[in-house]
């Protein structure tokens, strides 16, 4: 048998051997090191993690949200960030403990799906678990606190139907829900203007555009400078791009639009990646001859689609410098460049079919646009495309600075566009400020006042952890936890239905005086979101951590790994 010299260990490297053995026997089940908690240990650690997921997050709770400051390494360079918007903090910031990882990740998909929820996703998980950890401390069975978040589970749901508000059209409802998702994440003399904005841009694409293909009707295009309420919305598309050459015309109105998928030009690298060319001449003459023949061959390719009425060429790659002269002297504006999303957007838009073969290209495979003009916003130049074909297509132009704010805003408008697709499906709403959770909590205390047994405690914890949504949303603008919980309870019980905390005027209000209300397609996936991850978590009673390799150990099964990678089949 030959000996592979590459799979010895180089000098900073060590194979990693298994460490069950003493004195040679395999005494171990797992390797020294391996982390193990089960039962009721488990269970607490457990509920321990995502207690401190919920504390990390709960600041960022409410419309006068924290912000939270990160500094991170990626890469070689130190990066810091500033953010109050959950996914992003997460996507910067990694979590360590698997349970935590859960929690998180169940939060972030509420708010991927609806647009919004993920913080209370992981409060109201955070809370039932808390108090279920109190319920273990009475000695009460797993299996009876399983029981009784299932049968608070059922409730919540079948309570949820019953609460929502009356009297609302679908628009208001669209509106109120961009304003909900909005608020906290946005400066508070911002989230009216972009309400504004969004509410307008779904109008304009439809509302069953919309539904039928979600948020890439509407697209968004960061140009740094300015501030926030200079962001304005283009009844069509907008590229971050300038025209290449200066001769072109800068307004083109009754565009007649040419979408060429590929380059206008002579490939000058590889034409596969097994296929090269190269010429040789000769004759120093015949160097001449073959520019003309090229330049020749050039103008042929942009007749074809001159020919077939186009004034306007889009082009997916590169265009020649030729051409671009050629189209220059004859007042067609060429657009090069346009990454392939962006591309077929643009196609759609304007009602082309994109062409790859120039030879078959006639006038029913152009788009038409109204207008096209490049203009000047602050230091960047914009191609602007209005009056579309097609005029669901729309784009809103973001400013402010510096980016990485610009990359935050993105994040939190485009939430709101899938709040607002959310809510065009289910336009029904539920009173904010807390008040559907106090709504829920007391219809739960009466649900177990009516059940036998110990299951009727933990409802009542259910109940609590619902209680506690509107407590923390008091506390994040300086009132007492138990004053908001006394107050608000008192009120409900006397059919006061609509009070919780409006944090604009900084204490308990009607929540209809104001119209504060939420998407309740949002709330209901944020229950389901929540029990269901707290019901995981309860079910789990072992987990194993094995240990992590040494730094050397690490480098040598990396480096093996690479190698088997590149030599597949090999032995």
């Amino acid at each position: 048998m030959k000996l592979d010299s590459t799979r010895m260990p180089l000098a900073h490297e060590r194979i990693p051997r298994p460490d069950i053995y003493v004195d040679g026997q395999p005494v171990l089940i797992f390797d020294r090191g391996t982390i193990r908690r089960s039962g009721l240990e488990a269970l607490r650690d457990n509920i321990e993690a995502a207690r401190w997921v919920m504390e990390f997050v709960k600041p960022l709770f409410g419309p006068f949200r924290l912000n939270k400051l990160m500094t991170v390494r990626e890469g070689r360079s130190t990066l810091t960030f500033l953010s109050s918007d959950l996914r992003t903090i997460f996507r910067k910031v990694k979590v360590k403990h698997p349970l935590a990882r859960f929690l998180t990740g169940a939060g972030i998909a509420v708010s991927r799906e609806k647009g919004d929820g993920a913080v209370s996703t992981i409060l109201l998980a955070g809370k039932i678990l808390e108090k279920c950890r109190g319920l273990l401390d009475l000695r009460v069975h797993p299996t009876v606190i399983l029981d009784g978040v299932l049968s608070a589970y059922k409730k919540a749901l079948e309570l949820s139907e019953r609460l929502v508000v009356k009297g609302l059209s679908r628009g208001q409802a669209i509106r109120l829900g961009i304003k909900s998702a909005l608020l906290g994440k946005l400066p508070m003399d911002d989230v009216d203007h972009f309400t504004d904005l969004l509410y307008r841009a779904v109008q304009l694409s439809g509302l069953e555009n919309l539904i039928r293909e979600g948020s890439s009707l509407i697209d968004f295009k960061k140009v740094p400078g300015g501030s926030l309420k200079e962001s304005h919305l283009v009844e069509g598309l907008t590229l971050t791009m300038e025209i290449p050459h200066m001769d072109m015309p800068r307004i083109v109105e009754d565009a007649h639009i040419a979408a060429i998928r590929g380059e206008l030009r002579i490939p000058n690298k590889k034409l596969t990646r097994y296929m090269d060319y190269s010429f040789s001449f000769e004759d120093p003459g015949e160097i001449g001859g073959f520019d003309r023949l090229k330049r020749s061959f050039l103008t042929e390719l942009a007749h074809r689609v001159i020919d077939a009425g186009a004034n306007v060429v889009m082009v997916e790659k590169g265009i020649d410098e030729f051409l671009l002269e050629y189209f220059a002297e004859i007042d067609v504006l060429a657009v090069r460049g346009i990454p392939p999303p962006e591309f077929d957007r643009i196609a759609k838009a304007v009602g082309a079919n994109i062409t790859t073969h120039l030879e078959q290209t006639s006038r029913e495979d152009l788009g038409w646009a109204e207008k096209i003009f490049e203009a000047k916003l602050g230091k960047q130049k914009l191609l602007y495309i209005t009056g579309c074909r097609n005029p669901g297509a729309l784009d809103i132009v973001l400013r402010g600075s510096p980016k990485y704010f610009l990359d935050d805003v993105e994040r939190v408008v485009r939430g709101a566009l899938a709040t607002a697709r959310a809510v065009a499906e289910d336009p029904r709403m539920v009173w904010g400020g807390g008040a559907f959770e106090e709504q829920i909590a007391l219809h739960l205390r009466r649900y177990a006042d009516k059940l036998p047994g110990k299951v009727q405690v933990v409802i009542r914890a259910v109940a609590e952890a619902f209680e506690a949504i509107p407590a923390m949303l008091g506390e994040n603008i300086g009132l007492k936890e138990v004053d908001v919980t006394a107050k608000l309870r008192s009120m409900h019980a006397q059919n006061r239905s609509t009070m919780g905390i409006d944090q604009t005027r900084r204490g308990i209000a009607d929540m209809a005086e104001s119209w504060i209300v939420d998407p309740l397609t949002v709330k209901l996936q944020t229950v389901k979101s929540a029990f269901e991850a707290a019901i995981t978590i309860l079910r789990i009673d072992e987990y194993i951590i094995s240990r992590e390799l040494p730094e050397p150990e690490r480098h040598y099964v990396e480096r093996i790994k690479k190698k088997e990678k590149q030599t597949p089949g090999e032995e």
